[in-house]
Formats: structure tokens, C-alpha cells, sequence
């Protein structure tokens, strides 16, 4: 698990630091399970986990397959006919699912890391499309080089979501009079 630490030394300068995360990650895991009310993240089957199992790392793959591609089979078709509340409340469940999967520490491969950002990119939070950023770069990083304009999408996605500028001009919004603007 690649980890840095970003943090001030005064006002005018950062120590950046690698610590590995997997020391804070699973005990931090496990707790915003249970507060999620995850049924799937237990400690019972965080222990039989898929690093331990290829079966079940194989079967949790699929899973996120699928729900990447429902993900996107549900905003295919005329954009008028989409029905929106419906397709938010199927996001949510997905997103839901995704972060289980998460939890139970079966992201592993590359198209594991780009269909949960598949699926984040379409939140509806900052943190959502943040970690829809983290998840495409981890999957750039480990060979899935389609990933490079998602990792500057999600970014920007993010960046705009909190009242920051983009970067990298990925992100349209249709002003009062009707034209599209970066």
C-alpha cells in the first residue's frame, strides 16, 4: 500500500514522509464498518480476506464488474428518459457495496480500483469524487493506463465540488444562458 504523510514543518515549507498505512488502515476499516452498519466487514471475515483467498478475491472482482457496469447501463440511453431519483438511489446502494468490498480488503487489482471509481465519480459529495481520484490513480498505477484522464476528471470533479478551480478543464457546467463554460 503506497502512503505519504504530508505535513507543515513551519509556515513556509512540508515534510513529506512514507509510513505505511496498512498499520492504521484495517483497524480504521473495521470501525467505519461497524458505524456504517456494514454487515459484510466483520473481524471474523475481514481474517478470511482476499488476500488470503483467491476464490473469493476472483468472486468480489466480478462483483465490482458488475456493479460498474450497471453503474454505467444506468445512464446510457436519451438523457431526458433517465429517471434521475431512481438512478441516485441505485448509486447509493452501489456506492454502499463498493465501500464493503473495500472493507473487506478485496481491491487488489488494477479494474478492482476502476470500477469503484467508476462508480464513485457519479457521488455526490466531495469525498466522493475525492476518492474516486484515489482509486483511479492507484489503478494507473498498478498498469491501467486508461486511467489518466479519470485521475485529472475526478480531480477536477472534486476540486469544483468545493468551490476550487479545475486544473485540467474536464469539468462542463451549461451557465443561466443556456452555453456551456469550463
Amino acid at each position: 500500500m503506497r502512503s505519504f504523510l504530508i505535513a507543515p514543518l513551519d509556515n513556509n515549507s512540508l515534510s513529506v514522509t512514507k509510513i505505511n498505512m496498512s498499520h492504521f488502515i484495517y483497524p480504521l476499516l473495521i470501525s467505519l464498518a461497524i458505524a456504517a452498519n456494514c454487515t459484510h466487514a466483520t473481524p471474523a471475515n475481514l481474517a478470511m480476506s482476499c488476500e488470503h483467498d483467491p476464490a473469493l478475491q476472483a468472486k468480489k472482482s466480478e462483483e465490482l464488474l458488475s456493479i460498474a457496469k450497471k453503474d454505467q447501463e444506468d445512464r446510457s440511453g436519451p438523457f431526458e428518459s433517465i429517471d434521475w431519483n431512481k438512478v441516485s438511489e441505485q448509486d447509493l446502494q452501489r456506492r454502499l457495496r463498493v465501500a464493503e468490498i473495500f472493507a473487506e480488503g478485496c481491491f487488489q487489482k488494477a479494474s478492482d480500483y476502476l470500477s469503484a471509481a467508476t462508480v464513485y465519480q457519479h457521488g455526490t459529495t466531495g469525498d466522493h469524487f475525492y476518492q474516486a481520484f484515489i482509486w483511479s490513480h492507484e489503478a494507473l498505477l498498478l498498469g491501467e493506463l486508461s486511467q489518466r484522464w479519470w485521475v485529472a476528471a475526478a480531480l477536477d470533479r472534486y476540486l469544483v465540488k468545493i468551490g476550487h478551480k479545475q486544473l485540467f478543464g474536464t469539468q462542463l457546467y451549461q451557465n443561466p444562458e443556456g452555453l456551456f463554460c469550463i
